[in-house]
């Protein structure tokens, strides 16, 4: 899984987009925006990927050398949590593809979430978006199918 996080700039502030994504499968397992990027956001994200997490397989974070994955407090709630976490490294983007290949595709795809007045609408946009990535955006790595597809029969586990 593929831990990373993103700035959506709104009306002169700033919000925060968190995702948890399967490598494997590209489905965003789970994700959180906050107005603040700080190790909350990321416990939260890892809790949101929770529904969707496949329990048979140990739990990999990979994630940038961001403060927020390598505080103190993540370490001990990784440890908690029998989590390893992997950290890129410095100044090499390929460790970190899977996550910045969903970034880049939603800002061509969904560019309007840039141009939000309020949080509370960067949020909605962001649902919306995510939903689209994972249930009905198909792709040809994938033989014509959503990640939903892949990941969920996978875990055999239908929502």
């Amino acid at each position: 899984m593929s831990n990373w996080c993103h700035h959506i700039k709104y009306s002169n502030k700033f919000a925060y987009l968190s995702i948890s994504k399967d490598v494997k499968a590209g489905f965003i397992v789970g994700y959180k925006v906050s107005e603040r990027n700080d190790s909350k956001l990321y416990i939260n994200t890892w809790k949101a990927a929770q529904q969707y997490h496949d329990k048979s397989k140990p739990e990999i974070i990979h994630s940038d050398n961001g403060y927020q994955y390598t505080s103190i407090w993540i370490r001990r709630f990784s440890k908690r949590k029998n989590l390893f976490i992997s950290l890129s490294r410095p100044g090499n983007s390929i460790d970190t593809a899977a996550a910045e290949t969903f970034f880049s595709q939603s800002k061509t795809e969904y560019k309007h979430v840039l141009y939000q007045k309020t949080f509370s609408d960067v949020c909605r946009i962001v649902d919306e978006y995510i939903h689209y990535y994972n249930f009905e955006r198909i792709t040809i790595k994938s033989n014509g199918h959503a990640p939903a597809d892949i990941y969920l029969s996978k875990i055999k586990c239908h929502f």
